[in-house]
C-alpha cells in the first residue's frame, strides 16, 4: 500500500495541501477515486478496479478514525492500493503506528497564539480573550480564526450535550468539558448564531470580521 496521510487542527492549512496534492496527482494521470463518510468499508472500496486501466488514487475523506486503523492494520502490507487519507483533525499515535513502511504523514498544527485565544473564549474572561485574539492575528487571517473558533464552539456544545459520541483523545474531551461547563446551553447557542450570523454579514459585505469578534467578546464574554 503506498499512502499519504494529511491530518491536524489546522483545516484550513490541510484541507488546501489536500487539494494542491490531488491536482498534482490528477495532472499526472491519476483516476481520482473519493470515499466520503463513516460507513464505509474500506476494504472492498479500495479493491475497485479501473476498467480502462487506468491508475487510481483513493480519497479518503474523513473516514472513521477506528475503521481506519483496522484497515491499514490488515491491509497495510499486502494491499497495492494508492490511497490519501484526510482527517480534519489529529490523529492518535496508536492509529498511526500501523501504517505500512514507506507511508507518508504530514500534521497542520494550529499556531500555538491561537489555542491559546480559543482556550481563553469563556464567559467572564473577556478581556484576556481580546487581548489574544488581536495577538493572534499576527500572521493568521481572521477569516481563519472564525472557522476555528466556530468549529471549537460546536465542539463545546457537543461534549457538553453528548460526550460519549465525540471522537477525541481523553484529554482533550476533558479539557473542552470545562470549558463548557462556563457557559450555559442557552448561552452556547446564542453565540453559534452569533458566529453564523458574523460569517453572513461578512461575506455580503455587511460587516467587519474583526469588529463583528470584537463586540461577541465584549457583550457575551465579559
Amino acid at each position: 500500500m503506498k499512502i499519504v496521510v494529511i491530518h491536524g487542527e489546522d483545516n484550513v492549512k490541510s484541507r488546501n495541501r489536500l487539494e494542491e496534492v490531488l491536482t498534482r496527482v490528477k495532472y499526472k494521470g491519476y483516476d481520482l477515486i473519493k470515499v466520503a463518510g463513516k460507513k464505509v468499508n474500506l476494504t472492498e472500496t479500495t479493491r475497485a478496479q479501473s476498467l480502462f486501466g487506468q491508475k487510481q488514487l483513493f480519497v479518503l475523506d474523513e473516514p472513521d478514525v477506528a475503521d481506519f486503523g483496522e484497515f491499514i492494520k490488515d491491509q497495510g502490507e499486502i494491499s497495492d492500493a494508492s490511497i490519501i487519507a484526510y482527517f480534519g483533525k489529529e490523529v492518535g499515535r496508536l492509529t498511526l503506528k500501523y501504517l505500512p513502511k514507506g507511508a507518508k504523514v504530514e500534521k497542520f498544527d494550529i499556531p500555538h497564539k491561537l489555542w491559546a485565544f480559543l482556550d481563553s473564549f469563556y464567559p467572564g474572561n473577556g478581556q484576556a480573550s481580546l487581548r489574544i485574539l488581536h495577538e493572534a492575528l499576527v500572521g493568521n487571517p481572521i477569516e481563519m480564526i472564525l472557522a476555528l473558533l466556530a468549529r471549537h464552539v460546536r465542539d463545546l456544545y457537543w461534549v457538553a450535550s453528548e460526550p460519549k459520541t465525540f471522537s477525541s483523545p481523553p484529554w482533550r474531551v476533558s479539557k473542552l468539558k470545562r470549558q463548557a461547563d462556563k457557559f450555559s446551553k442557552k448561552h452556547q447557542q446564542k453565540v453559534t448564531a452569533f458566529l453564523a450570523q458574523a460569517d453572513f454579514k461578512s461575506k455580503t459585505g455587511q460587516a467587519d470580521l474583526l469588529t463583528s469578534l470584537d463586540l461577541l467578546i465584549i457583550k457575551e464574554l465579559e
